[in-house]
């Protein structure tokens, strides 16, 4: 893959089951392929599926992170006023989202352009998996390495 640095602009909403079925939407409106978004399934036993919209964002999705399946189907994401309507293939979704809290709110005051650098995402990283558990940095496939910028955070 190559090691040039690829910034997509959007959210993340992950979900999940009390049968331990996982759900991952990535919403990105700006991105090096344009607007799109992509979904991930991942059942309790560990298998995965990508749902994309696109040859080109399923083979690079699917190249950065591991997925036992890979479906192209259309994607469409509508998230306004604290709620997700997400339809991929055969998956529909709505979910809603609570208020933002004490750690959203502090994600909010850093100031964007230092929330976007890996030096952040770094410091970041304990925290929001302590307090959060999410990553804001980490690798996947060999030689692939990704930072984000966490923004806020909506439980």
């Amino acid at each position: 893959m190559d090691s040039e640095r690829l910034t997509f602009d959007g959210w993340i909403a992950a979900v999940g089951t009390v049968s331990g079925t996982r759900v991952v939407v990535g919403h990105w409106p700006r991105s090096p392929f344009g607007a799109f978004s992509d979904v991930m399934l991942e059942r309790a036993d560990g298998w995965r599926l990508l749902l994309a919209p696109s040859a080109e964002t399923a083979e690079y999705v699917s190249g950065v992170y591991h997925f036992d399946e890979v479906r192209r189907v259309a994607v469409k994401v509508d998230a306004r006023d604290g709620v997700w309507d997400v339809t991929a293939g055969p998956l529909e979704l709505r979910f809603a989202v609570g208020r933002r809290g004490v750690l959203g709110t502090a994600l909010r005051a850093v100031p964007r352009p230092l929330a976007r650098r890996p030096l952040w995402a770094a410091l970041a990283d304990g925290p929001a998996r302590l307090m959060a558990g999410v990553r804001t940095r980490g690798s996947s496939r060999p030689g692939c390495r990704q930072w984000y910028a966490a923004c806020d955070l909506l439980p």
